[in-house]
């Protein structure tokens, strides 16, 4: 008998039950697209640099500051070729150092269609010494950054991306100490930096 009331229950109520799990699986898709979208879509920069065991890689760099400031930005929708103009500033430094030179990479976290990567490396006071100072700023050339899509991005429904990542991989040498065991050589490091959006405008980007 009271398995009769429980059949006869599911079938009055079959098509809010059938309306209900449709509504779920909806859901569920809908949450599935997003994941997949936002994890197949991450940006990997510089992955043959990060994998290659040859490179002396430090995760923090205690000889100088490397700055990334946006000189010129066209990302709206009125700009018909969207770019970012960008240069690369070392500052603070407080060993010598040589052969500095930066890489840049653009990426977002939604879509893989905006991706950008520097052609070369670029120079820092024209590859010449840094001395240690404080106050002295060398830039480096100037990127363009140019992107297939204007900002801010709407990807999904509820998700837009408001800009790019820009990404920086610098290289340099620096003298080791001498020790008692003889001279010190030189070594040759890199760097990896990440910057959003509010890192790298300030009050000298122009926007256009």
């Amino acid at each position: 008998m009271a398995n009769e009331k429980k059949i006869n229950a599911f079938f009055r109520h079959k098509r809010l039950i059938i309306i209900g799990l449709v509504l779920i699986g909806l859901i569920v898709m809908i949450i599935l697209t997003y994941i997949l979208t936002y994890t197949s879509n991450l940006p990997k920069a510089f992955k043959e640099d990060k994998a290659n065991k040859e490179l002396n890689i430090v995760k923090k760099c205690d000889y100088f500051k490397f700055d990334c400031v946006a000189t010129d930005i066209h990302l709206t929708k009125d700009s018909k070729s969207p770019y970012i103009k960008v240069v690369g500033e070392i500052s603070n430094v407080t060993e010598t150092i040589t052969n500095v030179t930066v890489k840049f990479e653009m990426h977002n976290k939604w879509t893989s269609k905006d991706s950008y990567t520097s052609d070369s490396d670029h120079k820092f006071n024209s590859g010449n010494p840094i001395p240690a100072t404080t106050t002295s700023t060398f830039e480096s050339t100037s990127a363009n950054m140019t992107l297939t899509n204007s900002y801010p991005l709407k990807v999904l429904p509820l998700v837009r991306v408001k800009s790019p990542i820009i990404y920086a991989k610098v290289t340099y040498t620096r003298k080791l100490p001498d020790s008692a065991k003889g001279k010190g050589g030189n070594v040759t490091e890199v760097v990896f930096y990440t910057f959003t959006y509010n890192d790298y405008v300030t009050s000298r980007t122009v926007f256009n």
